[in-house]
């Protein structure tokens, strides 16, 4: 749960729009979280040794959560795409809302993605972005 709140962050009241994006999906695929960084004084939070977060986000629109290392969570869930006002910007941008292990919604965030690098960005000022890098598989024929 710890990992999740850190992963998803808050953001301030905003107006959204809720209907589902169904087209490409810039996030099928697995992501491994790297750091996170925000807050009024710049912080930087990284894995702790030992610890491993992902996120594997499915065509069905389900996501598997992972951690491993201090408060193990696993669980599949479903996840929207929509479009929500960026209040850094005041631009139309993609988000995302997840859920947590409980099933209650998690506050949307802004997805910036670019090659093998995914943002999942808090959508207020001084808040949190969090950094995902794409997992290749390894598996060979």
């Amino acid at each position: 749960m710890v990992a999740v709140v850190i992963a998803i962050g808050s953001i301030g009241c905003n107006k959204q729009k809720t209907e589902e994006t169904r087209g490409d999906n810039p996030l099928i695929g697995k992501w491994i979280w790297i750091k996170s960084v925000g807050g009024v004084a710049g912080n930087v939070i990284m894995p702790m040794e030992g610890e491993k977060r992902t996120l594997e986000f499915h065509g069905n629109f389900t996501c598997t959560i992972t951690q491993i290392g201090p408060n193990p969570v696993r669980y599949t869930d479903q996840y929207l795409l929509f479009s929500i006002n960026d209040i850094t910007t005041n631009q139309e941008a993609p988000a995302v809302a997840l859920y947590d292990e409980t099933k209650r919604p998690l506050i949307p965030q802004i997805i910036e993605k670019n090659n093998d690098t995914l943002v999942l960005k808090d959508n207020c000022v001084d808040c949190y972005r969090h950094y995902y890098k794409a997992v290749v598989s390894t598996t060979t024929n």
